[in-house]
């Protein structure tokens, strides 16, 4: 005869732990669709959601960003100007850092909804793996419509004044850092018309 686990022994506190975690990853499976993204986009652990923190985002004194070299897919150097005429969103990011991956579903989510404002998202992978290893990276997660974007020699460190990973910038139209903030962010409750006041 089968016996039912005590209460409180260890057991019990698995299976305990076995259905929040499925609850869980239905919450998660929820929130990916929610934002548009597949529910197999990310992995399970991607939704630890005690690694994200909350954030007023701190303005700070505006710079411009230092030379760094920022390739697309196609291996070519591109300008950062042009592609912040409107404004942008900076993420650097890497695809071997879990807190990146934590943080992209809602920071993806919040890109589409100021997109309207002509705001470019530009997540920046600086990766020694480049082009290919950031390709492979959206092919596995199901990850459509952003562009790939690298560094592979890390220069934008530098450049936007980071020292982990990830870390966004918001960039002013005109060309100018005007907020920036390092570790992973839930995105979710930022408000969309603080990102576009800070970009305008």
């Amino acid at each position: 005869m089968e016996r039912s686990p005590q209460p409180d022994g260890p057991l019990h506190q698995v299976l305990a732990q076995r259905r929040d975690r499925r609850g869980f990853l239905r919450s998660a499976a929820a929130l990916a669709a929610a934002l548009g993204v597949p529910a197999a986009a990310f992995p399970a652990t991607a939704f630890d959601r005690s690694m994200l923190h909350d954030v007023d985002i701190p303005r700070s004194a505006p710079f411009r960003p230092g030379w760094f070299r920022l390739d697309n897919s196609q291996n070519g150097e591109v300008d950062l100007n042009g592609l912040a005429a409107s404004g942008a969103i900076v993420n650097l990011w890497a695809t071997w850092c879990q807190p990146c991956a934590v943080e992209m579903p809602s920071l993806i989510a919040l890109a589409k909804t100021v997109s309207i404002y002509g705001i470019n998202f530009l997540p920046i992978a600086c990766d020694s793996g480049g082009a290919a290893a950031v390709k492979a990276f959206y092919a596995r997660h199901e990850i459509v419509g952003l562009p790939v974007l690298t560094c592979p020699d890390n220069t934008a460190f530098a450049a936007f004044r980071a020292s982990v990973l990830p870390h966004t910038s918001i960039v002013r139209s005109d060309g100018l850092v005007v907020a920036s903030i390092s570790g992973a962010v839930n995105w979710s409750n930022v408000n969309p018309l603080d990102i576009r006041q800070l970009a305008q």
